[in-house]
């Protein structure tokens, strides 16, 4: 079954019932929503819940919500975001999946920003985050955290800046992170951090500067960092640092510079460095 909306404004949702923009709570098997505008809702923006579901949301505008711009709970959930914004959220997250397992997040040609906690907050396991061309802006919390095993997170053309805590927090094993053509900047603490065990760190053709304190930084076991034709530069810390067991760093043709720390550090093999200045 499916579900379309198309070319609608809510605005001012008060504290009556829920006080949510739009509530999905169906059965149906594809929910869209295009070209709408969903403005100053009590609580959350959008609220799915449900499992084995499809939400698409096309160039659709989430602002001014309380809580969370898009909260989803249930479980199985593919989520397509396309020429969307979220912003300025008083209490919570830009989008916030608090599901069970196996959800799979897409967003593209997307702005989330001014969020008063993450930008993007993903709980539970066997999760897939891929974002493409996204601008992640002024948060009060993180950039994006993500919490929970088997995860995959791929950051395409993308970028995230000034956030209050990391700019990429990853908590959980087996969990791939993956950054290409994209930049963290200007986050108060480190530019990426994950903790998890087999947990690697792939950063291509792309900026890490001007955080407080590391720019790339894991302290998990088995977790290697990989860094290619990148600039890791101006932060606060070391610029790469692998401090976990049996986890190393490998960099080519790469600017590491002006950090406040070791330039590249890693406490266990391989430490291989490759035409970089």
């Amino acid at each position: 079954s499916y579900i379309y909306l198309d070319d609608f404004h809510i605005t001012g949702v008060e504290e009556l019932g829920s006080g949510v923009g739009v509530s999905v709570e169906t059965s149906a098997d594809n929910i869209t929503i295009n070209n709408s505008t969903i403005e100053s809702s009590w609580s959350y923006g959008i609220h799915k819940n449900g499992s084995s579901d499809n939400l698409t949301l096309n160039n659709t505008q989430i602002l001014d919500s309380k809580y969370s711009g898009l909260y989803v709970t249930g479980g199985s959930n593919t989520i397509k975001i396309n020429g969307s914004t979220i912003d300025n959220i008083q209490d919570g997250y830009g989008i916030h999946l608090n599901s069970s397992n196996y959800d799979t997040l897409h967003i593209s040609d997307s702005n989330i920003k001014n969020t008063s906690s993450n930008g993007i907050y993903v709980e539970g396991s066997y999760k897939g985050i891929h974002l493409d061309s996204v601008g992640i802006d002024t948060t009060g919390g993180f950039g994006i955290y993500s919490t929970g095993n088997y995860k995959e997170i791929t950051l395409l053309n993308s970028s995230i800046n000034n956030t209050d805590n990391d700019g990429l927090y990853v908590n959980g094993d087996y969990a791939t992170v993956h950054i290409d053509s994209s930049s963290i900047t200007n986050s108060n603490s480190h530019g990426v951090y994950s903790n998890g065990t087999f947990s690697p760190i792939t950063v291509n053709e792309s900026v890490i500067s001007n955080n407080e304190e590391k720019g790339v930084y894991t302290s998990g076991s088995y977790s290697l960092i990989t860094v290619t034709s990148s600039k890791i530069e101006n932060n606060g810390g070391s610029g790469i640092t692998s401090s976990g067991n049996y986890s190393g760093v490998i960099v080519r043709k790469s600017i590491i510079k002006n950090n406040n720390g070791h330039g590249i550090y890693s406490s266990y093999w391989p430490g291989i460095v490759d035409y970089c200045l």
